[in-house]
């Protein structure tokens, strides 16, 4: 809810189009993958910005999706089979094709799917989740994206034993839903 003075002279009367807010790498990404030559001549409805375009182009190219032409490659075409951000499915793509090691592969979906899905901690004050997660067992001493796993792992752990999975993420200020 917003006072009528702050929707007149503060919020925007139409929103911007999505391609115009967001990350273009994926968009790009498949319209390579439908063999679009020149997405910076593509016609779109709402045209982004050209210099969006070729951040994006560079990119997929770093991550290996496209070649020196702009082409997509094999490791592109793979890419386009998950629905995640470029970076994480050049990861997932990535740990499939080096290393047999189930435990390495688990780890990785585990961390991309967190990555994801969006916020896992409830609170919103960063210091409020800081407290949160430093009490937790679940911390793990690399970092975030291990930490990610640590939950993903327990949270599994709770679900296969039929505990009270609602209740173990509301203890621990976690989202259920993601």
């Amino acid at each position: 809810m917003y006072t009528r003075l702050t929707f007149e002279r503060e919020l925007e009367r139409e929103t911007p189009p999505e391609i115009l807010r967001s990350n273009l790498s994926n968009v790009v990404l498949y319209l390579k993958a439908l063999s679009v030559i020149n997405v910076l001549e593509f016609d779109f409805i709402d045209p982004p910005d050209a210099k969006s375009l070729r951040s994006s182009l560079l990119t997929l190219y770093r991550l290996g999706a496209i070649d020196r032409k702009g082409v997509i490659t094999s490791v592109g075409k793979a890419m386009t089979c998950l629905p995640l951000e470029p970076c994480l499915s050049r990861t997932v793509v990535h740990v499939l094709g080096s290393t047999t090691c189930k435990t390495s592969i688990r780890r990785v979906f585990n961390i991309a799917s967190m990555l994801s899905s969006g916020d896992v901690l409830l609170n919103s004050r960063e210091d409020d989740r800081d407290d949160v997660v430093r009490c937790s067992r679940l911390v793990h001493k690399s970092g975030d994206h291990f930490t990610y796993d640590s939950i993903l792992t327990e949270f599994e752990n709770v679900v296969k034993k039929g505990r009270d999975e609602r209740g173990w993420c509301s203890d621990r200020a976690l989202r259920h839903r993601t």
